[in-house]
């Protein structure tokens, strides 16, 4: 039976969607009314609206973030060169027997080389691989001619490592994947935030439709009560008292419809807005329909948002980038240093075809260090600041566990009390159109006076108006609730959205 209402859901949503797309793609003159249920109009604003789209958007470039982080931990390769340069200069130029002279160059080069290189996370660290080849011209003004030399690097293997120094890329190895896990729990957060919108708007619409009908039935009644007293009057059954209050009731019955046409209209083009509609799409707004009797445990309930909704993972980011802010103002306020290590061979040739042959060694060691000996405290400062800031973390997320508890249970009570209150709206609606109804039929014979009657109209009227304010209640309750336990009680299921 499951199964059968989930395929029959997921079929109308298709066909609302293709129904959508052929209102909007068709000519005016084939444009027929959309008439919108509840969960229609869910799908719409979760697929259509300018909202949604701009949530599925910061999702995606969220995403492509992570992604960028990945690739960046991945082997990078790059081709570089210049071709050509061109120097023209006086430089100085050490002779053999150790003089220096400034003497006019003019040198061309043209240079190539391809570098890989690859990041150590866990150390900080950085492998660069490069091979590479130039060639000089240089220009001989006494000979009017230009010669060239070959200089070949085909091997370059260095590293580079941090030593006592903050190592961003270990923790971006860290929090990145929560980062992103974060992302996708909001972007559900997000989705159901807009179907809460979207079911707000639908009753606002659906509550403004229901007023309209009202307040027109009420000026036919009201037109019939008033010509009826009309004639008792001119029979003298009726003082002229009761005769202007049913004049009165039916004027302020004809202001009240047009001021409920009005909201109407106004309430349909709010919903077109937040369903991503054109303003001149003309739409229905259909009967909502009630989930039935539902049971929710609160214990059970807390535990499906703990492990489903974001707050846990929002806590745990918070908390470990509080530790890494510390990590980093102690690490940057002690000693550290830079060690470089390089080997590689190199060549140089004025032939071509020499150049690759008896390779010459290439390396070098160097180990650079800082020292921090006066800078009036503000190390020490901002070790403090960053330590205190981490309290301020811890103390904050003690309280927000606390809250979301009983946010949680809140949201809970709040749907089983609006379930209760729904039941209660419609045995309240039931009665009060039955009395009305009752109470008119014995005005009719003559057997209630015009006041008992209008007063039997207005408790109609609130009645009506209360058990539709009573469903959206109901539903909202029901969709916070949804938003809060990312959790679908009627599927069994935790609630996923596609990405794309």
């Amino acid at each position: 039976m499951n199964r059968l209402k989930k395929n029959s859901s997921f079929s109308r949503r298709i066909s609302l969607l293709i129904l959508l797309f052929l209102s909007i793609t068709a000519p005016n003159s084939f444009a027929q009314d959309l008439t919108l249920t509840l969960e229609d109009a869910v799908t719409i604003a979760q697929t259509n609206s300018p909202i949604s789209q701009a949530v599925r958007a910061n999702r995606r470039s969220s995403l492509f973030r992570y992604k960028a982080f990945r690739a960046g931990l991945l082997p990078n390769m790059s081709l570089t060169g210049d071709a050509p340069g061109y120097i023209n200069s006086i430089n100085p130029i050490t002779q053999p027997d150790g003089t220096v002279r400034f003497i006019g160059q003019e040198q061309a080069t043209v240079s190539s080389s391809i570098d890989v290189s690859q990041a150590v996370p866990y150390t900080g660290g950085r492998f660069e691989l490069s091979s590479g080849i130039n060639r000089v011209f240089f220009y001989d003004g006494a000979e009017n001619e230009w010669s060239y030399l070959w200089q070949s690097t085909p091997l370059v293997l260095s590293y580079i490592q941090p030593i006592f120094r903050f190592n961003q890329m270990a923790w971006d190895l860290q929090l990145e994947p929560i980062r992103n896990e974060l992302s996708r729990l909001r972007f559900t957060e997000s989705m159901e935030e807009v179907a809460l919108n979207a079911t707000r708007s639908y009753f606002d619409a659906y509550l403004a439709k229901i007023n309209k009908e009202n307040a027109l039935f009420n000026v036919g009644v009201n037109d019939t009560i008033y010509q009826i007293s009309k004639g008792r009057f001119n029979v003298g059954k009726i003082a002229e008292n009761d005769l202007l209050q049913s004049e009165l009731a039916l004027l302020n019955a004809q202001s009240n419809f047009q001021n409920a046409s009005l909201s109407y209209e106004k309430a349909l083009q709010d919903l077109k807005i937040q369903l991503g509609l054109s303003v001149r799409k003309e739409i229905l707004v259909d009967a909502p329909e009630n989930l039935g009797v539902m049971s929710i445990d609160v214990e059970q309930a807390l535990q499906f948002a703990q492990k489903n909704s974001s707050f846990l993972t929002d806590i745990k980011l918070r908390e470990m980038d509080a530790k890494r802010a510390v990590e980093q103002a102690e690490k940057e306020a002690g000693f550290n240093a830079n060690l470089t290590a390089r080997y590689g061979l190199n060549q140089t040739s004025k032939a071509f075809s020499d150049l690759y042959s008896n390779l010459q060694n290439r390396s070098f060691l160097t180990v650079g260090f800082q020292i921090p000996l006066l800078n009036w405290g503000q190390n020490s400062a901002n070790i403090q600041s960053a330590r205190e800031s981490a309290k301020e973390v811890e103390n904050r997320v003690s309280v927000d566990r606390e809250q979301y508890s009983i946010d949680v249970e809140f949201r809970v009570r709040q749907f089983l009390l609006q379930q209760n209150q729904l039941v209660i709206a419609q045995k309240s609606d039931t009665i009060a159109q039955r009395r009305y109804e009752v109470t008119r039929a014995r005005y009719l014979i003559g057997k209630v006076d015009i006041t008992n009657l209008l007063i039997a109209q207005n408790e109609k009227d609130t009645a009506r108006s209360g058990l539709i304010r009573a469903q959206r209640d109901y539903w909202l309750s029901w969709y916070e609730l949804r938003r809060a336990t990312l959790f679908d009680f009627i599927k069994n299921e935790p609630i996923q959205y596609g990405e794309f």
